[in-house]
Parts: C-alpha cells; sequence; structure tokens
C-alpha cells in the first residue's frame, strides 16, 4: 500500500511549521444502523487512525537551509496535535470512505 504524504501548517510558540506526515488506518469504523426488531440502531462509527511525523520545515525556508531536526518527543506532541484536528479527521475519514465505495486503486 503506498504511504501518501500529507502535509499541515501548524503553529508552535509563535512559528509555523509545515508538519509533513502519514496516516494509517488501523480500524475503519462502521456505518450506521437503522432500528430493528431486536435492537434500536447504532451510530455509525468513525474511522480509528494513527499518524506518523516524518518532519517539517519553514513555509519559507531557503532550500539550502536543512529541515529542523525533530527529536521523537516532538513528533509525539505533533502527531497528537494533528489527530485532533478536525482538518485531519476529515482527510482520513473521506481516504476510508473514497477506498470502501471503489473510488481508490
Amino acid at each position: 500500500m503506498a504511504r501518501n504524504t500529507m502535509e499541515a501548517l501548524v503553529e508552535i510558540a509563535g512559528e509555523e511549521l509545515i508538519v509533513e506526515y502519514v496516516f494509517k488506518i488501523t480500524s475503519p469504523g462502521c456505518p450506521e444502523t437503522g432500528p430493528s426488531y431486536a435492537s434500536g440502531g447504532e451510530p455509525a462509527e468513525p474511522a480509528e487512525f494513527e499518524i506518523e511525523v516524518l518532519g517539517a520545515r519553514f513555509p519559507n525556508q531557503h532550500a539550502d537551509v536543512p529541515d529542523p531536526e525533530l527529536p521523537e518527543w516532538l513528533k509525539g506532541v505533533l502527531a497528537t496535535h494533528l489527530m485532533e484536528r478536525d482538518d485531519v479527521n476529515e482527510i482520513v475519514q473521506r481516504a476510508v470512505y473514497e477506498r470502501d465505495s471503489g473510488d481508490l486503486e
């Protein structure tokens, strides 16, 4: 399965960084089920996922300047932050939907 690198703009200590990450779907979730004789129905469950932070750079960083080295603890903090963002969650949920509906190869 191909890993598509995603990017998100994150502000840390007043500085903006473009964070590069990939996500892995750990559970596809399940659709809503309607009421039946035996059950009142169940709400939909969203997909669950993990984020791996690959790196970060400044938005206007010159090509000859190396990307900042991120310590593992900061990668963990950034991954947690990204997992809690609505825009990132929407990207993951849309990817699951497209995969399950046959829109992706």
